[in-house]
């Protein structure tokens, strides 16, 4: 299993496997499985997505084609940008970075 994200113009911006932290491509046996995965909190820019999620052997072929796709609005609730009101969101990922400034004596 796995999804990937994309911006407005197809370009993958994120692409997750079940199974990224594995050491080597896991064996998986038949049966029904759930897969869960979240995407972190105000990671996204106010904007709209596309999530496609799907599932393949790997190397082998894609058990889901083009996979299920579903469009995701975000609308802008972070804060981040919030002394610039007025400018346009330019970036497809709007995360919450640390910055610290200083003045130098």
């Amino acid at each position: 299993m796995y999804f990937d994200l994309c911006d407005d113009q197809g370009n993958i911006l994120i692409r997750s496997f079940h199974d990224d932290d594995a050491e080597a491509i896991p064996t998986v046996e038949p049966g029904d499985y759930e897969s869960f995965a979240v995407i972190p909190a105000n990671l996204l820019a106010p904007r709209t997505y596309e999530l496609r999620i799907r599932a393949g052997i790997f190397n082998v072929r894609s058990c889901t084609g083009n996979g299920v796709v579903t469009l995701l609005r975000v609308e802008a609730s972070s804060g981040v940008n919030r002394g610039y009101p007025q400018d346009v969101i330019r970036s497809a990922l709007q995360p919450k970075i640390a910055w610290r400034t200083s003045k130098r004596s």
